[in-house]
């Protein structure tokens, strides 16, 4: 993904990846949402903010990821988005949000979800690994959902990976997850 940044983004500004979940709805905070779309949440952040982005959304996030990994990039990093009020302007914290509500017994996040999470991490080097945080961390609130502990994102399998000399094996062991996910898709679908 060509991830797009703001005129004035200086790398060196961003400090924080803060991932949140769609959580419930109004009306019922237990709701899934695993089935989220970006354009759901655009029209409902049109609704509740109104503030569109430079990229031509409405979508209070830099990033939203669905349940089957795709990602939209709805701000432009360094530019101002509706999440973590107070730390949401000059790239300081880059917020993900992924399709789905994480309070316990209701969704889980998808293994595609990881994979597109995991690399978006690895878009910001220079974030320490300590800062990847739920949206929790910033204010009084179950985001990212109570079934995720806080450390859940940043302890992703292979969310330390880095460009370098070992890139071959890198996109080796990213082809096998690949094929685990398609296998395991396959399996689900022959058991119905």
């Amino acid at each position: 993904m060509a991830i797009k940044y703001a005129p004035n983004y200086k790398k060196e500004n961003t400090l924080f990846i803060c991932v949140h979940h769609s959580g419930g709805i109004e009306n019922n905070p237990l709701a899934s949402t695993k089935l989220f779309t970006a354009d759901t949440i655009d029209k409902a952040h049109q609704t509740k903010w109104n503030y569109k982005s430079s990229l031509g959304y409405y979508g209070g996030y830099n990033f939203f990821c669905d349940y089957w990994g795709n990602v939209i990039q709805f701000r432009a990093v360094g530019e101002e988005t509706m999440a973590q009020k107070g730390y949401n302007f000059n790239g300081q914290v880059v917020s993900i949000c992924l399709a789905g509500n994480f309070t316990k017994g209701v969704d889980v996040p998808s293994e595609a979800q990881k994979m597109a999470l995991e690399e978006l991490i690895r878009q910001f080097p220079q974030v320490p690994n300590s800062n990847i945080v739920p949206h929790r961390h910033f204010r009084d609130t179950e985001c990212y959902g109570n079934s995720l502990s806080d450390d859940w994102a940043r302890n992703l399998p292979d969310v330390t990976y880095t460009m370098g000399p070992d890139i071959e094996e890198q996109k080796k062991t990213l082809l096998k997850k690949i094929i685990e996910l398609y296998q395991l898709i396959i399996k689900k679908l022959l058991l119905k």
